[in-house]
């Protein structure tokens, strides 16, 4: 009788263990749960902390970025007003130029014009100079 007494507590405490195993087994899963859910989340805000981050770099550098190209677009329209001022100067010189020459090509055909009926004027008399000096020979003869 002992010994069955003995045997029933062996049982009803072995019985207590597999339940406390068994309880404990759960309670480690749920620890097991519970920190893999509060490693998750402090990851999650890590995650979140660096995305925010790497957004307002990005901001940053796209507003730099924006910065530059008003920038150069600013340097692009003074020298697209420079170029245009430029070639109207340019353009307004060769029209002088031009000017200049047509006037000078006017003066040097007056001149050639001149010369030419200086000389025409010339020979015509030395001519009839000649004409003259020839018949007078010609005649004497």
């Amino acid at each position: 009788d002992y010994a069955s007494s003995v045997n029933a507590q062996k049982v009803a405490l072995m019985k207590l263990i597999q339940e406390e195993q068994s309880r404990s087994h759960a309670s480690q899963l749920t620890i097991f749960s519970k920190w893999r859910q509060k490693l998750r989340d402090q990851k999650s805000d890590q995650l979140h902390d660096q995305l925010e981050h790497l957004a307002a770099q990005h901001r940053d550098k796209v507003t730099h970025q924006d910065q530059l190209i008003s920038d150069v677009q600013n340097r692009l329209d003074r020298a697209v007003e420079q170029l245009d001022i430029t070639e109207q100067t340019h353009t307004s010189q060769l029209d002088q130029l031009g000017s200049i020459f047509q006037a000078q090509l006017a003066r040097l055909d007056s001149e050639f014009e001149r010369d030419l009926r200086i000389l025409k004027e010339e020979f015509g008399a030395e001519r009839r100079a000649i004409a003259n000096a020839t018949r007078g020979v010609v005649g004497v003869s």
